[in-house]
């Protein structure tokens, strides 16, 4: 890990504590981290990380509804668009 290291981006969440534990390790509290999943958790026991949520929740619950709407017989909507937020 080079001293010009400005930042790392992390897959998931989960990958971005581990990196936060390690550098805290080095004493590098110089890079900014950035995960994916938006854990509440996470940000809370480290305020400065950078965390997004993609909205899986959200779009699992519209597709479920989808499918139960196209189940029970109503066949108007045949797509959804997920908007970020």
């Amino acid at each position: 890990m080079t001293d010009s290291l400005q930042a790392i981006v992390c897959a998931s969440d989960t990958l971005a504590l581990g990196t936060i534990k390690r550098l805290q390790e080095l004493g590098r509290e110089d890079i900014v981290v950035t995960g994916v999943g938006g854990n509440e958790l996470l940000s809370f026991l480290f305020p400065n990380i950078y965390s997004i949520d993609p909205g899986y929740q959200q779009a699992g619950e519209k597709a479920a509804n989808l499918l139960i709407s196209q189940l029970t017989g109503n066949k108007t909507i045949s797509h959804l668009t997920q908007e970020a937020v």
